[in-house]
């Protein structure tokens, strides 16, 4: 697997500045569909290889796929095994927990920096009202589940697609000052150790992230046994 995803980069930096945008595409519509990660870094590398091998005869890689990059990214897609659901409930728990961890830190960081009202920096305690955190929190997960949705309709209008997103953005930040009004969550503050929170933060995120690989490593024993299974009664 180290050495497929070596291959890869290597043929990425060799790639032109079209094809690399043509293969980010792709991957993006791919990932969006909860394609099977395995099957994912295989299906790339292979891409990466019918790319170079068109700059190499001087065609164009759209005429090498011989659709355009939206159907092929569909076809790619019908004929892909997916994640199972339980592959899917870890992966969407990973986002949710990295985009309220990360939250914390950066507050601390930036009350340092900036010198934000709301925020206070004893050391190693971050000091802040629950309703500003909390306002955060909700931002940061709202753009990453704008981007998520961005990821999955990559090949329709940015334009569109920029609008939406900016438009999500204004609304997460509208409801989030609603909850910022809410008098007991607004008096409430709360007392944090950041460094304890990191450390808690990457222990979750490193046991949530051990246990998604042995049930994706599982997950593809199973179905190989099953392939072999099906091809033997066949």
């Amino acid at each position: 697997m180290s050495s497929m995803g070596k291959g890869k980069k290597e043929g990425n930096l060799k790639l032109t500045t079209e094809n690399k945008q043509a293969i980010r595409r792709i991957k993006f519509y791919l990932e969006s569909h909860y394609v099977d990660e395995i099957y994912l870094e295989g299906i790339m590398s292979d891409i990466v290889g019918m790319a170079l091998e068109s700059q190499k005869r001087g065609e164009d890689f759209s005429k090498t796929v011989g659709l355009d990059y939206a159907e092929f990214s569909k076809e790619l897609v019908e004929n892909s095994p997916r994640q199972t659901y339980v592959e899917k409930i870890f992966n969407m728990i990973i986002s949710t927990v990295a985009c309220v961890g990360i939250v914390l830190p950066i507050m601390y960081v930036l009350g340092f920096v900036f010198r934000i009202r709301q925020v206070t920096c004893r050391t190693v305690m971050l000091v802040a009202p629950l309703a500003f955190i909390l306002k955060y929190m909700l931002i940061v997960f709202v753009l990453q589940v704008g981007w998520i949705l961005v990821k999955r309709s990559i090949y329709k209008s940015q334009t569109f697609l920029a609008g939406i997103y900016i438009s999500t953005i204004v609304l997460a930040l509208i409801v989030s000052d609603y909850i910022t009004m809410l008098k007991p969550v607004y008096e409430l503050t709360v007392e944090v150790n950041v460094f304890i929170w990191l450390a808690a933060f990457l222990a979750i995120i490193g046991s949530l992230y051990f246990v998604k690989l042995r049930i994706v490593t599982l997950t593809g024993f199973i179905k190989g046994h099953y392939r072999e299974f099906k091809e033997k009664r066949g």
